[in-house]
């Protein structure tokens, strides 16, 4: 089995597209095609990062050798050293926990000053909106900036918006706090729109890429 056919094997062992593993080396998906159709060789830093990504050695890697299903069945499985570099939480995942574990704090704290103060309620829900964007950081991979911004417009600034409209009477007057809310909600909510569409155009189009590739 050849580099390139070693790289698919390890890929799709962990379930990764061309695109997921070209984002976790900085590379093109492009690149990782050309890798895999052995049509160009990863230099050695990438052949480390492989290796670390995937639980194998480099040596598993470079050498073009054939091997029996049992020894490369061992080689592929990890060992209780690597498995600490292949869990290995990213920056995305690090900055998750924080935000989660804050907004989770700061709704705590609200929800027993509110005991005192009704006006903590507020605290409560801006806290439990943080903490929601720090799971969806931890946990989401794909379009990530894009449903936490649909999260923030669908648990925030929408409801607040409409409260404060409903409160105030008149949505379009830019003279209170309702009509800036509304003025706001309405471009935010056209912006995120239209970088919805953006994003999703560019995503069928590197599928289409890579399905016409292959």
């Amino acid at each position: 089995m050849n580099l390139g056919e070693k790289i698919i094997t390890l890929r799709k062992k962990e379930g990764m597209t061309q695109e997921d593993l070209a984002g976790k080396l900085n590379v093109s998906r492009q690149t990782i095609s050309k890798w895999e159709l052995c049509q160009s060789h990863p230099e050695l830093n990438f052949i480390v990062k492989l290796s670390e990504l995937f639980g194998v050695t480099t040596d598993y890697l470079i050498k073009d050798e054939s091997v029996n299903e049992s020894e490369e069945v061992k080689e592929i499985e990890p060992s209780n050293n690597v498995v600490v570099v292949k869990q290995g939480l990213s920056a995305r995942q690090i900055v998750g926990i924080i935000v989660a574990s804050l907004g989770g704090l700061f709704a705590i704290i609200s929800m027993i000053l509110m005991v005192r103060d009704a006006d903590f309620i507020l605290g409560i829900i801006g806290g439990v909106v943080i903490a929601v964007v720090g799971f969806e950081m931890l946990l989401i991979k794909k379009h990530c900036l894009l449903k936490i911004l649909w999260t923030l417009w669908g648990m925030s600034f929408a409801p607040s918006s409409l409260f404060v409209v409903n409160s105030v009477g008149n949505p379009f007057t830019l003279n209170n706090v309702g009509g800036i809310m509304s003025c706001l909600g309405l471009v935010f909510f056209i912006v995120l729109v239209i970088y919805t569409i953006i994003v999703k155009r560019n995503s069928a189009k590197r599928k289409y890429g890579s399905e016409k590739e292959r």
